[in-house]
């Protein structure tokens, strides 16, 4: 176990401790309103600390399973030595129409081929099978010039 580790859990059990002597305090109505006010703001602080602490190992973890998973959709499960858990799910891949895309002048240049390539809702996105669609059609090149394959961002959670 690591340095940190070791200071981490330390400083969380602290923490723990602090939590239960602040509800008994509260529960006791010892507590004055500034104090209150103090360590809400001492909390959320650590709180927004502790998540920004989180977002290079989610990016680290990220990264490790993608590459695990040769950039298939899923889940992908770790856990550590002593009992941690940590599950990162990559979404599958969507298609975006590309931001800037004049809509109107596509229509214009598609003509009535448009409708095979998109569905039309208060947005403009690709059909589900636009792919199959452009595999085959004479006015592929044009819609595939407007349409980004876009991957989300994998989830990342925890479990102590």
């Amino acid at each position: 176990m690591s340095k940190r580790i070791k200071i981490l859990r330390g400083l969380l059990a602290a923490l723990e401790a602090e939590a239960h002597a602040i509800h008994d305090e509260i529960t006791k109505g010892g507590m004055s309103v500034e104090d209150a006010v103090t360590l809400g703001g001492i909390l959320a602080g650590t709180v927004k600390k502790a998540n920004n602490a989180l977002e290079p190992l989610k990016g680290a973890l990220r990264e490790v399973a993608v590459d695990q998973a040769n950039g298939s959709p899923g889940p992908q499960y770790f856990v550590s030595p002593d009992g941690s858990k940590c599950t990162v799910v990559i979404p599958k891949t969507t298609l975006q129409i590309r931001k800037g895309t004049d809509i109107e002048d596509l229509k214009g240049t598609l003509g009535d081929a448009f409708d095979a390539f998109f569905e039309t809702k208060v947005k403009y996105s690709p059909r589900k099978d636009f792919q199959r669609v452009a595999s085959k059609h004479a006015h592929a090149k044009t819609a595939m010039a407007v349409v980004d394959f876009t991957d989300g961002t994998p989830r990342v959670s925890f479990k102590g």
